[in-house]
């Protein structure tokens, strides 16, 4: 049971990566890690260097870039 929880969390994280890296403009300004370009091989994202109160401000980011987008 506990490695199916493991991957479902590894799963939801490499999900919110991908979102992550689909708004990313590579603007380091921020100093928010979620919003900086990933040189990590494969363009994964440094899992270790994030804090939680981080999510939640690269998910609206990414939401607002997506928005501006498409006109919104």
């Amino acid at each position: 049971m506990g490695k199916v929880l493991k991957m479902m969390v590894l799963g939801i994280l490499l999900t919110g990566g991908g979102f992550l890296a689909s708004c990313n403009d590579g603007a380091p300004e921020s100093g928010n890690p979620l919003l900086a370009t990933w040189n990590t091989p494969y363009g994964l994202p440094d899992f270790a260097s994030f804090e939680v109160n981080q999510y939640l401000p690269a998910f609206q980011e990414g939401i607002d870039q997506q928005m501006a987008q498409i006109g919104l």
